[in-house]
């Protein structure tokens, strides 16, 4: 049976390691008798390369919101490097991406306010195409205003979002953000300092596990 190995960026922060490594395992716990290996494109070991390491004919499921250069360039590179595998779609706008969403949010408290989706930022125009489309998906599934916010790059900045949503109802600021690390805190910071509150990130979720298994299975024919 084809392993299922799981790429993803990779974080400086241990509470952030430890949330994508319990993800995965939850992932695992799903697929009994399936190999299951976990490597990072950048900053903590394995890479790809040494996760891929062994394995014949894999399923590479990309650990990533949104399709900017990691999930086109270097997971794509390092399965062909590898010589063999299957590379799924990355979680983008799945519907289990928005049922985690949608959870974090109800957990904030306030069903009326207006959402700001909070992403880390992409130079990749395509990237920035797609966390939009997560936006209308949220406002369909939970019937609020949701606008777009970036913690850096191109685009509209969280702090001026938040400020042009400002009503009765203060916004809330909802983690676009897969685990703790820098952009985690730099949203909390922003929401320090407009007083307003700030979701977690999108890990830990079931759903986020489920589709996981999801893109494996779907990679299989199963």
């Amino acid at each position: 049976m084809s392993a299922l190995v799981v790429l993803a960026h990779g974080t400086a922060s241990d509470a952030g390691t430890a949330t994508v490594e319990r993800l995965v395992a939850d992932a695992g716990r799903r697929l009994p008798g399936v190999e299951v290996r976990l490597g990072y494109v950048d900053v903590r070991a394995p890479d790809p390369a040494r996760a891929l390491a062994g394995t014949v004919d894999p399923v590479v499921v990309p650990l990533f919101l949104l399709a900017g250069y990691h999930v086109r360039t270097d997971v794509p590179d390092a399965v062909a490097a590898h010589g063999s595998g299957t590379v799924t779609e990355h979680l983008g706008a799945a519907p289990e991406v928005i049922t985690a969403l949608a959870g974090r949010l109800a957990g904030a408290g306030a069903p009326q306010a207006p959402v700001v989706l909070a992403t880390a930022g992409s130079s990749d125009p395509r990237a920035r195409a797609e966390v939009e489309v997560v936006a209308r998906a949220l406002a369909d599934r939970t019937s609020r205003e949701v606008a777009v916010g970036v913690l850096s790059g191109d685009g509209p900045a969280v702090a001026d979002v938040a400020g042009g949503l400002a009503r009765p109802e203060s916004p809330v600021l909802l983690a676009h953000l897969l685990a703790p690390g820098h952009f985690h805190r730099r949203l909390e910071a922003v929401g320090a300092g407009l007083d307003l509150p700030v979701t977690a990130p999108v890990l830990p979720s079931d759903a986020v596990a489920d589709l996981v298994v999801r893109r494996y299975r779907e990679a299989l024919g199963d």
